[in-house]
């Protein structure tokens, strides 16, 4: 998955299309049609702005991974994040609870104790 792609995902996430995207950074919509289609890279200042803008880190449009850090997100987990961001204070609450109930659960079913 390229730059391109990953700008795509998250503007789809985000219900934003490619003109209103073009127009927030300030640059012409066959040029964000390029980077989206991977046939033109951006500079490194447009892409800062880009992950700006869109809420996410040079390193997830970038897909810069290394094993050894537990706290690199995969694609799925950044767009987790990316609609968790879209979500009110109140809703982004319940999902919080919610998710530390299903880790427990997890962790209950792991250690062998039973659910009932």
């Amino acid at each position: 998955m390229g730059v391109g792609d990953r700008i795509r995902k998250i503007l789809e996430t985000k219900d934003l299309s490619q003109k209103e995207f073009a127009e927030i950074l300030n640059i012409a919509p066959t040029t964000l049609s390029g980077y989206i289609t991977n046939k033109r890279e951006p500079d490194i200042g447009t892409l800062r702005n880009i992950a700006l803008k869109l809420g996410v880190s040079l390193d997830f449009l970038l897909e810069v991974k290394t094993e050894e850090d537990p706290m690199v997100l995969g694609n799925e987990e950044w767009e987790l994040v990316v609609l968790y961001r879209t979500l009110s204070e109140e809703q982004q609450e319940f999902i919080l609870e919610q998710t530390k109930l299903m880790s427990k659960h997890n962790v209950r079913d792991r250690s062998g104790v039973t659910n009932h």
